[in-house]
């Protein structure tokens, strides 16, 4: 059987029950409708250990609102990751200010310290923390240094939901916390971005804005939920393995490149948008309902990924194939099983073709610089060399062992722009004790 890269996180019967429901469904806005968005809120709140939380249609919309509740003077500085997506960058240039990017570090995948230092000054107003794969890296010196220039912290957390430090979660260590609740995330609810805050104004403010959202058109919900179903229809394992990844797989060879600007790894540069329409329109009551039935079995989705990522890992750091190791005292969430892996290409045409379907990272690197002259190398890198290899719930016991098997048949090549694999590793790539 062939494996997808990911999967959605829940069972296409339950696609099929929403889809009738979106369709079928009452009147949108109505009181009882706001009670299970404002119950789904409180839920989301307290699973992350945070006063409030406030729902809004995209993490877009959530980011915009919080520059907008921040009141920043026009010209303000944010300082923003190099690989995010576009709309994040839109929205700052939407409140007048001065997006900023800063390099990342290949080990913790947040900001470079030394080079946010640099670029740290009495316009910087607000700092974005980018959360990746699922890799928990303390953020404590980042926000004690922006904190130090009278900056704010906005946390994405979109692909840590769950990630802890010393036992506190993810979003929860700066002034606002952002969960993009998209299809493949751990807590999928068909879209919606979920704005998190222990600070009380902020929070009224939030809760203003999202007073003005517009109802969402019936026409909009049915096409996140037919679009979800679609997706976890094709990536099942039966079709999956009879008909998408062929497909994928003859793609790859007819047309080299094409699969992997389909799947967003080469997404090609796109001017700014700006907000749009379904940027203002409500996180709704039957996403809220989906958030309620979810919730409480992600921690279980979650401990089957993880294990399988750190078998994954531990063939690679025995292979001396460099990952992101995170930070002392962090549990990783594993969005993603990233490798950082120099010849990608021809370890991808090797696990096509013993049946595991792998990508590059789909997210923007929005820097928009020319290679010779990028001052985001470590960015520019991940781009390029880091592999998602999948370990996501779906991928079983055979499977798993399968993949490690190809893995150390392959003898991936450790990318030389992101260093030398860290840690050590007590095992084989089959298990088997060194010590």
């Amino acid at each position: 059987m062939a494996v997808a890269r990911t999967c959605i996180n829940h069972t296409v019967r339950f696609d099929v029950r929403n889809l009738l429901r979106a369709a079928i469904r009452s009147r949108p806005g109505d009181a009882a409708g706001d009670g299970v968005v404002t119950a789904f809120e409180r839920r989301f709140a307290d699973h992350l250990g945070v006063g409030t939380c406030i729902a809004f249609p995209f993490a877009r919309s959530a980011f915009l609102a919080t520059l907008q509740a921040m009141d920043l003077p026009p010209g303000s500085e944010v300082i923003l990751p190099p690989i995010t997506i576009q709309p994040m960058v839109d929205a700052v240039r939407s409140v007048g200010c001065q997006p900023v990017v800063v390099d990342i570090d290949p080990g913790t995948l947040l900001f470079d310290q030394a080079q946010l230092v640099e670029h740290l000054n009495e316009r910087t107003r607000v700092v974005m923390l980018t959360y990746l794969f699922g890799i928990a890296s303390d953020p404590t010196p980042i926000i004690e240094a922006a904190r130090a220039v009278g900056a704010r912290i906005v946390e994405d957390f979109s692909h840590n939901l769950g990630a802890t430090v010393d036992g506190r979660q993810a979003g929860a260590f700066g002034d606002v916390g952002i969960y993009s609740s998209s299809a493949t995330k751990t807590l999928d609810t068909y879209g919606g971005g979920l704005a998190v805050t222990d600070d009380a104004d902020l929070a009224a403010r939030l809760r203003r804005a999202q007073t003005q959202l517009r109802v969402t058109p019936r026409s909009r919900l049915l096409a996140k939920v037919s679009g979800t179903l679609v997706w976890n229809l094709t990536s099942s394992h039966a079709a999956w393995t009879v008909a998408t990844f062929p497909l994928v797989r003859w793609l790859r060879r007819r047309h080299p490149g094409v699969e992997q600007t389909i799947s967003g790894a080469r997404k090609p540069q796109s001017a700014p948008t700006g907000p749009s329409d379904p940027w203002f329109e409500r996180f709704t009551a039957q996403q809220a309902s989906v958030g309620l039935e979810l919730l409480p079995g992600v921690a279980a989705t979650d401990r089957v990924r993880v294990a399988n990522a750190e078998q994954i890992r531990a063939t690679l750091r025995y292979l001396g194939v460099p990952v992101p190791t995170g930070s002392d005292g962090g549990h990783h969430v594993h969005w993603q099983c990233v490798a950082y892996i120099e010849d990608v290409e021809r370890v991808q045409r090797g696990l096509a073709a013993d049946g595991f379907d792998t990508a590059g990272t789909n997210l923007r690197l929005v820097c928009e610089c020319e290679p010779s002259s990028c001052h985001h190398p470590v960015a520019r890198a991940v781009k390029q060399h880091a592999l998602y290899l999948p370990c996501h719930p779906g991928v079983r016991a055979g499977a798993l062992h399968r993949l490690t098997r190809s893995l150390a048949r392959l003898r991936p090549m450790a990318s030389v722009t992101l260093g030398t694999a860290t840690g050590t590793n007590p095992t084989g790539p089959d298990g088997d004790r060194l010590d």
